[in-house]
């Protein structure tokens, strides 16, 4: 058999072809699409003050487009102790004074032990004695009793009062990031014909807002606990049991012995 010429042609093995795939030809083309998205993400972080802001919008309810018809302001305490959302009490004022003729209903969706027990005043008390700094007469908060707990409760509550008081328009004051989610669960407690009579209007943290949350850790945390709330919400907006109320002695009585008939 006649050797082969030496400029002839060998055919190429399967590992040579991997190699040759391999080459930089290959690098040649992955650079421009790095550096493209290299520039995308620079540019995103230069102009990060005009987009991420869009990131907060879906927890925040639509601005009220009644303000200057309120006629109940409705406050709240979610932990049963304190009214819930920053600078409640110096909006709630100045809402009150530009309103002659408007009063508050304040709710509350948990009862707090400490308040049961007398070591603190309910917070319907503290939100009077606040206001009343401002010369806002306390006969003008009315505490609205609540039959369960949750925000599904307090709004059925509401619902209840507005149908005994057909002319009344409600502002609800909440923090600025659940508003959404309060909103989601006023569309389904409230009967068709109230839920046009209650906006919400949310309050900023002292700390950030939607223009300059990513500027903090405690932004950054606002709006995760935000969607994480607005999720939950979606999921579950109605209570599925209200929660075991024990009282001093069943609450002795669940306390096990010690060993020797000593509690």
């Amino acid at each position: 058999m006649a050797p082969r010429a030496s400029g002839e042609e060998t055919s190429l093995s399967p590992s040579h072809q991997a190699t040759e795939s391999n080459s930089p030809r290959g690098c040649g083309r992955m650079l421009p699409r790095l550096a493209v998205g290299c520039f995308f993400l620079l540019i995103a972080f230069l102009f990060r003050a005009f987009w991420l802001p869009v990131v907060a919008y879906p927890l925040m309810a639509p601005a009220p487009q009644h303000e200057n018809a309120v006629t109940l302001i409705w406050a709240r305490s979610s932990d049963g102790k304190t009214p819930s959302g920053d600078g409640i009490v110096e909006r709630t004022a100045s809402l009150l004074k530009t309103h002659p003729h408007a009063r508050v209903i304040f709710t509350q969706g948990w009862s707090s032990r400490l308040v049961e027990l007398g070591v603190i005043p309910p917070p319907y008390e503290t939100f009077r004695s606040a206001l009343a700094k401002y010369q806002i007469e306390s006969e003008r908060v009315i505490n609205l009793e609540v039959n369960g707990f949750e925000f599904w409760n307090e709004a059925k509550a509401v619902d209840a009062f507005l149908r005994e008081h057909p002319e009344e328009r409600v502002l609800l004051l909440v923090e600025e990031f659940a508003g959404q989610s309060h909103r989601y669960v006023l569309r389904r407690a409230l009967d068709v014909s109230h839920r046009d009579r209650v906006e919400i209007l949310g309050l900023p943290d002292l700390q950030y807002s939607y223009h300059d949350w990513w500027r903090s850790r405690s932004g950054v945390k606002g709006v995760m606990v935000g969607y994480l709330f607005l999720i939950h919400t979606i999921l579950q907006p109605q209570p599925l049991r209200p929660p075991r109320k024990l009282s001093l002695e069943d609450f002795e009585q669940s306390i096990p012995e010690a060993p020797g008939g000593r509690p």
